[in-house]
């Protein structure tokens, strides 16, 4: 382990979740190329813990949701916008009377 960098693991499924002892064991897995599932990890988790984990994952999971939908918003938002500023500057330029060419000619 580099510095205090806990070991990372991508778990696309949980493969099974046991109770023993008072204690969650929670096997994650990852789904192979012949398409099956492969055990990578077991979590263990005290059994009176486990409540506040699942909440605290939901929480995090609706803030980064809440986030990406503003972000969307944003973006969409600005786009708008642009679009808007740019139909307003063409609108602009046809309505400028067209200047006439100066007559330079002496009589």
């Amino acid at each position: 382990m580099v510095g205090n960098t806990p070991p990372e693991f991508l778990a696309d499924l949980v493969m099974n979740v046991t109770l023993q002892n008072g204690v969650f064991r929670i096997t994650s897995g990852q789904v192979d190329s012949n398409n099956r599932a492969v055990p990578v990890t077991r979590l263990l988790v005290p059994a009176n813990q486990l409540p506040k984990m699942i909440s605290g994952l939901a929480n995090a999971s609706k803030k980064i949701a809440t986030q990406l939908r503003e972000r969307a918003e944003d973006a969409q938002n600005k786009a708008e916008s642009k679009e808007e500023n740019t139909k307003k500057a063409a609108v602009k330029a046809q309505a400028r009377p067209k200047a006439k060419p100066a007559n330079n000619k002496k009589k």
